[in-house]
């Protein structure tokens, strides 16, 4: 059995190298898996084109993956060889020369989940970076502390909104956030209203509307309001999403995908917090549990969980994690994958 992967061999290289790759060893902690599908995300183009995280190489892209589990580590109990599991490296421990753009590799079993037979890898491996970013913002007690999801959900009576619906962040916190029992208003370009509405949306609005504030505040008024998640970068979406919770009352929290503070954070209204995220502190926390062990294996299971966005198949083989990485400011309501074997 030998590995092979696509390598980064030096800061900004282009294109990866396809060459061998050390056999993954699980540890006491690890599992290993036969890589099937890798899903691409904006951080690994980000990693390549700007040189950020990666500190010695060459070293290994990849957050995301789905396969079947060859090995496990000594002390873990929740996993089997044979099982199928979608999961994800740590990138902020794991990425130098550990992601997922390999043939064989390793995932924390706190950050992967069984997938039954009735969902394809390559479907599969979309979900988990955006799974760990969304459920860190929806449901830590630092963030906007939601009720887990479930499987079989039942209303709460709460809203929430959720900025950037049709990106890969957005997508996993709208149905997880109708998982918890949520109402839940998105936003999104134009075409993408549907799309949102599909996997669960109860409104979406155009974000380029220049009534956009004012729409949803007065779409929402006279809700019990959560508060709202910003799944995109753009400062002024965060003062807009600001406003909108300033004036809807409630939970006066915008929680956002950026792990540090801004100098727009010097800019919101006055008692309105804004979260920051660390979507890999879920592996410590109780949230990684309660996604990974119980919610996503049986809402992939009643098909709940939709694995959003779409899976758009790059090609098949390594080869093809450069074309990908290439590709991936280009998505929209939509992943790039890599079929691997």
């Amino acid at each position: 059995m030998a590995n092979k992967a696509a390598w980064l061999s030096s800061k900004h290289a282009h294109p990866l190298n396809i060459d061998s790759s050390p056999m993954p060893d699980a540890g006491e902690k690890l599992i290993t898996i036969r890589v099937h599908a890798t899903a691409i995300n904006p951080v690994d183009s980000a990693i390549q084109t700007l040189g950020l995280i990666v500190e010695e190489y060459p070293a290994i892209l990849g957050c995301d993956a789905a396969g079947e589990v060859t090995a496990v580590g000594s002390k873990v109990t929740s996993f089997k060889v044979g099982d199928r599991v979608t999961g994800s490296c740590d990138h902020a421990e794991d990425l130098l020369g550990k992601g997922t753009f390999q043939l064989y590799c390793n995932l924390r079993p706190e950050l992967t989940g069984k997938i039954s037979d009735n969902v394809e890898y390559k479907d599969a491996c979309v979900l988990p970076l955006g799974i760990n970013t969304a459920c860190f913002g929806l449901f830590e007690k630092t963030t906007l502390a939601l009720p887990f999801p479930q499987a079989e959900p039942k209303d709460i009576g709460k809203t929430v909104l959720i900025w950037g619906g049709s990106s890969s962040v957005g997508s996993c916190a709208i149905q997880a956030a109708k998982a918890a029992g949520c109402k839940v208003a998105a936003t999104a370009s134009a075409h993408n209203l549907e799309y949102c509405k599909g996997i669960g949306a109860d409104w979406a609005f155009d974000h380029k509307s220049e009534g956009i504030v004012e729409d949803v505040v007065e779409a929402l008024t006279g809700c019990d309001f959560a508060g709202a998640f910003n799944c995109i970068m753009a400062p002024d979406t965060y003062i807009k999403c600001a406003e909108i919770v300033h004036q809807l009352g409630g939970n006066q929290m915008v929680e956002s995908i950026l792990p540090e503070p801004m100098p727009w954070d010097r800019n919101l209204p006055h008692g309105v917090k804004w979260g920051h995220n660390n979507s890999s502190y879920i592996k410590y926390s109780d949230v990684g549990p309660a996604i990974y062990q119980k919610w996503l294996p049986e809402a992939l299971a009643n098909g709940t969980l939709k694995c959003k966005p779409d899976a758009v198949v790059v090609g098949k083989g390594l080869e093809y994690c450069q074309e990908a990485c290439d590709r991936v400011k280009s998505a929209s309501a939509q992943k790039f994958v890599v079929v691997v074997q």
